[in-house]
């Protein structure tokens, strides 16, 4: 028979972490946005001011679900409205409840504590859910007949999948276009692909010339840089630390002269390596040191035996160029009255035309912590 409780409380949440890794190999989402060290450290950095609300499901005390839930409340025309969303928001490219495989009784175990717990929330905004996962389909299925529910597409998702289909990448890396940009480089000096060692010391340091050149590159551009906050900048610092003593942070770069001209952060799970950042120094822009990157990291990988490269969110150009497969990621949303179900159709919908159009987008997102109510 299943149980279900809340914790809402850090220090019982820490309780949980080898109980959590364990389900999280069990789930269909298994990606390091729902590690138990990537939500602990997240909610160390950016927990302040928002609601703890996991919600663990128990099969005679197994842990079969789990939602890693959290509320933040603002005011909208002098009304508090309690949003509801996954933890890791907007850092986590992926996120979603985590559910023993097949145990789609545990999502509407969640969703029924939720509706029987209204006061604790205004509306729901699960964001990055992955195609694959059961939530989505046991989420339409339990609320078929309700009106303030609405499945939408969020993100298109590119991967290097290293199958059959591999070759025709590779062959591509291995054009006439590539060797002249690998020539023009090596007129410069000597150009090398390395990854960074194993010493945590040492990722830490190359973490922090990839973020100080992020800003130099980004904070020219109407999207400034994530790294400004200084929060940000310590969280990433934290979370890599934690994650190379378990090998599952990795970081790739290029010199030139023994002066790096390219950055990678990565994280490494399930025999896949996501591509998280990148940064490249602007002074080198025209020889396209950020693709040279690509270039060598694919080659690394499939040396290694990896099954895939994850370019995570965004269907950019310079990822279409590398990628085989497409996946997506779709957003759910809960709402208690029509007036925030409407706003939040027309935020969607404003959503999908801001994609389309380049300017628009840049001027959004410049503009966005000003304009965004969702």
């Amino acid at each position: 028979m299943l149980t279900i409780s809340k914790i809402d409380s850090f220090e019982e949440l820490l309780k949980l972490e080898n109980r959590w890794n364990d389900l999280i190999k069990e789930s269909n989402t298994n990606t390091i946005f729902l590690t138990f060290d990537w939500i602990s450290v997240w909610w160390r950095y950016f927990g302040k001011e928002k609601g703890l609300f996991v919600l663990i499901v128990e099969d005679e005390g197994r842990i079969v679900g789990i939602a890693p839930l959290m509320v933040i409340s603002r005011k909208i025309f002098g009304k508090e409205i309690k949003k509801m969303e996954l933890i890791g928001m907007p850092l986590s490219d992926y996120s979603d409840f985590i559910i023993e495989k097949n145990n789609t009784e545990a999502i509407d175990m969640i969703y029924s504590y939720l509706e029987r717990h209204k006061d604790s929330w205004s509306y729901i905004k699960l964001n990055n859910i992955p195609q694959d996962s059961p939530t989505l389909n046991q989420s339409k299925e339990h609320f078929r007949s309700k009106k303030l529910f609405n499945l939408s597409h969020s993100e298109t998702c590119l991967s290097l999948v290293f199958n059959d289909e591999w070759e025709e990448p590779k062959r591509k890396m291995n054009n006439k276009s590539w060797r002249k940009k690998i020539r023009i480089f090596e007129r410069i000096g000597s150009l090398s692909f390395l990854r960074c060692n194993s010493d945590t010391e040492e990722k830490l340091k190359i973490l922090s010339m990839l973020i100080e050149q992020h800003k130099r590159k980004w904070n020219k551009t109407p999207t400034p840089s994530m790294f400004n906050e200084e929060h940000c900048r310590f969280f990433f610092m934290d979370i890599i630390e934690v994650l190379s003593k378990k090998e599952k942070a990795e970081l790739f770069y290029i010199n030139c002269n023994k002066k790096p001209v390219a950055f990678m952060l990565t994280f490494i799970l399930n025999n896949k390596c996501l591509l998280y950042t990148t940064s490249y120094d602007i002074d080198y822009g025209r020889l396209s040191p950020g693709l040279l990157l690509h270039k060598f990291l694919s080659e690394e990988c499939a040396s290694q035996g990896l099954r895939e490269i994850d370019f995570s969110r965004g269907a950019e150009g310079y990822k279409k160029r590398f990628s085989n497969n497409i996946r997506h990621n779709f957003s759910i949303s809960i709402h208690q009255n029509m007036f925030l179900y409407i706003l939040d159709n027309i935020s969607n919908m404003a959503e999908q035309k801001i994609k389309q159009n380049e300017k628009v987008k840049n001027f959004f997102m410049k503009y966005e912590k000003k304009l965004r109510l969702f």
